[in-house]
């Protein structure tokens, strides 16, 4: 039984140790091979815009509408639409 314990601890020392090794390697990879990128705050504004548009399709999500429903929405929204370009139209002649 011992001996089947000490095999085990061996093999998980051995893992651990290639794990540990891996990392390091990748560590001193990573600095001999410094990636060049410009800091700007694009990543943070692409963040941002990908979860408000994750956040305006939920509702879409959690609410289901029959075809109908949706063309029905559809529609009074492009009538809204329409009225308001029609009066900015008018507005500006």
């Amino acid at each position: 039984m011992l001996k089947t314990e000490s095999s085990i601890l061996m093999k998980h020392w051995i893992a651990f140790a290639m794990v540990v090794t891996l990392g390091i390697a990748a560590l001193v990879w990573s600095e001999r091979h410094p990636v060049e990128v410009r800091v700007t705050p694009a990543a943070l504004l692409n963040f941002i815009a990908d979860s408000e548009w994750e956040l305006s399709r939920l509702p879409m999500a959690a609410a289901h509408l029959s075809d109908q429903e949706e063309i029905d929405m559809g529609n009074r929204m492009a009538e809204q639409k329409m009225r308001r370009i029609s009066r900015a139209w008018t507005n500006s002649e």
